[in-house]
């Protein structure tokens, strides 16, 4: 037997119409967070840049006064992020916004290696993306933790060029402090290289990377050794 279904064309198109409408949101919505994910990109560049200048100038507190300004900035723009994921399916835009996220991370490390000389923990960074909204409510910025051990990846190469900077001005003690803080970051990011959650393509390439800063930095604490060695005891390198 044939059956013949009646099928109500208006209808179809309704649902059809319903669901363009629905995909074109999403996708306004998704172009909205990448705009903003540059901004935190931007604005957390301008952070690193600035860091890199304290301790060679003689206005490090007007630096520091900068950084919390610009930092600002930036946690201003997460919480727009955040406010446009509120009731949705976080995981859905993530790529969206995992960029600006893992510049994010490499600033504020950078700005607490500094401050602290450790490293910021992954509860310590996602406290600091729950922003407090009006009537009490609160919104959390989900920030996955393949971003924050990118992040970290790329703190190194930062840490590489403070490195080098300090060995330029005979500071054995701080490039030798800096040298074993990337090593121990490095021989974390070989324990996790084989977990599944950490298997991405961009992992791979961040830890080769991260494997030649640590070759720059021990050859540029080497040199400093060197040049150290042959200067008698209390002489001056020039």
């Amino acid at each position: 037997f044939i059956i013949y279904i009646r099928m109500d064309v208006t209808s179809i198109t309704e649902h059809f119409q319903s669901f363009s409408e629905k995909l074109c949101s999403m996708q306004d919505k998704y172009e909205r967070i990448v705009k903003l994910s540059r901004d935190v990109t931007i604005e957390s560049k301008r952070i690193i840049f600035t860091l890199h200048r304290v301790g060679s100038v003689d206005s490090d507190e007007d630096l520091l006064s900068n950084v919390e300004s610009r930092m600002k900035q930036v946690y201003s723009n997460l919480k727009r992020i955040a406010d446009e994921l509120k009731g949705d399916d976080p995981y859905r835009y993530t790529r969206a916004y995992s960029p600006g996220l893992q510049e994010f991370v490499e600033a504020i490390s950078f700005q607490y290696y500094i401050k602290n000389k450790s490293l910021i923990s992954y509860d310590e960074i996602k406290e600091s993306l729950t922003f407090h909204c009006d009537a009490d409510e609160i919104v959390t910025l989900l920030i996955p933790i393949t971003d924050y051990i990118l992040g970290l990846a790329d703190l190194t190469g930062e840490l590489m060029r403070s490195c080098i900077n300090e060995s330029g001005e005979s500071q054995p003690e701080i490039s030798n402090e800096i040298r074993r803080f990337i090593l121990t970051v490095y021989e974390f990011f070989q324990y996790v290289n084989g977990l599944e959650s950490c298997s991405r393509t961009d992992f791979g390439n961040k830890l080769n990377v991260m494997k030649q800063s640590l070759c720059k930095v021990e050859k540029a604490c080497y040199t400093l050794k060197i040049r150290e060695s042959e200067f008698s005891s209390g002489a001056t390198i020039t």
